[in-house]
């Protein structure tokens, strides 16, 4: 279980739990995506970040399991998301699923 203690109480009982589903790198709330899909079944799911030396040139390529829709909104590499979290509203199904 995830630790929320650091979230204010007193939310409603459903924001509570979609907060309490909700793992750190996801985009949004977990579970308001579209019912039963999973991030791993997104798009924005996995995606391959650079890394560079001192001179801006690419020394890696890796791919890494998380948000690349957190990635954009926030300009930041989030952790990695699992693919079982309840997908949220920026959702997009990956092509050919």
């Amino acid at each position: 279980m995830k630790n929320i203690s650091h979230l204010t109480e007193g939310y409603p009982a459903e924001l509570a739990e979609q907060i309490r589903k909700t793992y750190p790198g996801q985009a949004h709330f977990a579970g308001t995506g579209p019912v039963a899909c999973t991030c791993g079944q997104c798009a924005h799911h996995g995606y391959y970040r650079v890394t560079r030396n001192d001179y801006g040139d690419a020394v890696k390529t890796t791919k890494t399991p998380a948000c690349a829709e957190f990635w954009r909104l926030t300009g930041k590499h989030g952790p990695a998301v699992p693919r079982n979290a309840e997908a949220c509203k920026y959702f997009q199904r990956r092509d050919g699923e």
